[in-house]
């Protein structure tokens, strides 16, 4: 796990660890910067509708999803040096381009939402 998440919100989906980037730090820097990325490691991006790939060394993959849990958009290889957005998203998750099929998006998009909405009522 990258040490800028490491002390940061995780949560378990299936075999996958999804990291809440709440911090300023976190969110500020992203995946930018680093060698690579655990293919078990899923970056969520709450409140965001755009994300950029500059200064990553790495394509990645992305979801859109809105406020109800739906996928609005996937993005299986983003590469380095590149801007994309969905404007009727409030989660963006991110991924290692490769790391989580484009089937099971629709699904691990759900189950993150219904996850984040639980820890919001607790």
């Amino acid at each position: 796990m990258p040490r800028r998440f490491r002390g940061l919100r995780t949560i378990a989906v299936h075999d996958l660890r999804v990291v809440v980037a709440e911090t300023i730090c976190a969110r500020l820097l992203g995946l930018a910067g680093l060698a690579s990325l655990p293919v078990d490691v899923v970056i969520a991006l709450q409140r965001c509708r755009s994300i950029h790939t500059f200064g990553m060394r790495f394509p990645i993959g992305a979801a859109f999803v809105g406020r109800d849990g739906q996928l609005l958009a996937v993005r299986a290889s983003v590469p380095p040096g590149r801007v994309t957005s969905s404007l009727r998203a409030s989660l963006v998750l991110e991924w290692r381009a490769g790391a989580v099929a484009t089937s099971s998006v629709a699904e691990l998009a759900r189950e993150v939402t219904c996850a984040l909405d639980r820890e919001r009522l607790e």
